[in-house]
């Protein structure tokens, strides 16, 4: 999670080991930025980012993943993220 009060635009001001912590940090910290592993325990990236996105439809939201799927691509548009 990120916030764009940093020395180069923006600066990390918050980290989570699962999707569940994620959501939690969200609504804690309310970032300009999150940016999200699709594999992730207990709540995997595409199921907190749909979390996040109804909380705070107009933050952006970033999913990385090894992993090269249109479907994925198509799912994480779908769920309101930003990019892949």
């Amino acid at each position: 999670m990120l916030d764009a009060n940093g020395p180069f635009g923006f600066q990390v001001c918050g980290e989570a080991a699962n999707g569940k912590e994620a959501v939690e940090k969200f609504k804690e910290l309310r970032p300009d930025l999150v940016i999200l592993d699709i594999t992730m325990p207990l709540m995997n990236g595409l199921e907190a980012a749909r979390t996040i996105h109804s909380i705070s439809p107009h933050t952006p939201v970033l999913i990385l993943s090894v992993h090269k799927s249109k479907q994925l691509i198509e799912e994480a548009r779908r769920v309101g993220c930003a990019g892949m």
